[in-house]
């Protein structure tokens, strides 16, 4: 039997992902549909899908993983939608120092006499846990049965301290946008969707995800798609909209006109409306756009629902049964009573959507205050 306890947190302006929550994502569309169990490995012309699990070392859900294979070496890495920069751990990296971000790895990649390093194209930067340091890497990568020739990464060399999670993962494979790419900027080399584009393995930068949910025998796999919807999900209902673009600086331009992926920053959408236990609370008006709507960030890295602090302490009072506000590493967090039904409704696109419950529970944890299981 798992024990959960019932929480999310809020400790910014934007809104993550949520683990049975599926998304289409290109450029000019995105959907939200109904969650669904998907296991099997599929690939066609302009279309392919792998198994996306969770760390067999780990008891929880926060880390969705897909395997790919570089050099003939499967790697397993975490799916992140908000960064631009592939990132792979070194074999050399020291995995039994237990100060090294790499403590534990089995899985780096062994870079010797296969990899085309170079040295001169330093890679250093924060991601996860902390600073990550190493060099930029092109080798041929195989996803789905397909060849990606020159696919360009960060070999890490050095890692913050638990940066892999004790061997849970070897690195991230990057969703995101060109403009959130160190290696883009400074290398020109191409982000991992871009180079699938430039090399006509897609037509455009289009992805579908359903994550894997830690406990639920329902659903112990998910499905990353790139370049279209898997075929169980076609039927669903689909709601459609526009990348809502923005800027990271007020003082940027804004325009909503400009739907180029390359000058976007995230996978985005409006936040219009949001509901607790049939009670609406007012959005808080968008920091990074002139017209101030909420811009809501897709983040596959993030487990949690990320709220405004305002939207998140207006929301405490209309949650059912008793309640605690606590605090680690992410920020401010709420915790409620697992035995009340608690119902979080998201307006996105004109639409309202429920949130699964189950989505509100972290796995494996247990909080008991005062006699009250939380």
């Amino acid at each position: 039997m798992v024990s959960v306890p019932c929480h999310f947190g809020a400790v910014a302006f934007i809104l993550g992902t949520v683990a049975a929550c599926f998304w289409t994502l290109t450029i000019f569309q995105q959907f939200i549909a109904e969650p669904s169990v998907v296991v099997s490995l599929t690939s066609s012309a302009n279309i392919a899908s792998l198994d996306v699990f969770l760390p067999p070392n780990r008891h929880d859900d926060t880390y969705q993983l897909v395997n790919v294979t570089i050099n003939n070496q499967i790697i397993p890495l975490v799916i992140d939608t908000s960064s631009g920069d592939c990132i792979v751990a070194s074999a050399e990296c020291n995995s039994t120092d237990i100060e090294s971000g790499c403590y534990s790895l089995e899985s780096g990649f062994e870079a010797r006499n296969v990899a085309v390093i170079d040295h001169n194209k330093k890679f250093d930067t924060f991601i996860g846990r902390g600073r990550v340091i190493g060099n930029v890497m092109t080798n041929p990568m195989t996803i789905f049965d397909t060849e990606v020739k020159n696919f360009s990464a960060a070999l890490i060399e050095e890692a913050w301290v638990n940066e892999f999670e004790n061997g849970s993962f070897a690195g991230y494979l990057a969703l995101g946008m060109q403009t959130t790419s160190s290696i883009m900027r400074k290398f020109h080399l191409l982000p991992f969707l871009d180079t699938l584009i430039a090399q006509g393995h897609l037509e455009k930068p289009m992805f579908s995800l359903s994550a894997a949910r830690y406990g639920d025998p329902s659903q112990p796999f998910g499905r990353l798609t790139l370049g279209g919807i898997p075929e169980e999900h076609t039927n669903s209902k689909i709601t459609y909209g526009d990348v809502l673009p923005f800027a990271r600086f007020t003082d940027e331009s804004t325009s909503p006109e400009r739907l180029d992926h390359t000058g976007f920053f995230a996978w985005s959408t409006e936040l219009q409306g949001i509901r607790i236990n049939g009670v609406e609370i007012p959005v808080t008006p968008g920091r990074v756009r002139r017209d101030q709507k909420h811009v809501s960030i897709i983040d596959s890295g993030a487990s949690t629902l990320r709220l405004s602090p305002a939207t998140f302490q207006a929301i405490i009072p209309y949650l059912h049964g008793r309640t605690s506000v606590d605090s680690d590493w992410k920020g401010n967090f709420v915790i409620f009573e697992c035995s009340k039904p608690q119902l979080l409704e998201l307006k996105f696109l004109d639409s309202w959507f429920p949130i699964d419950p189950l989505d509100l529970l972290e796995a494996n944890t247990q909080v008991n205050i005062n006699g009250t299981e939380m």
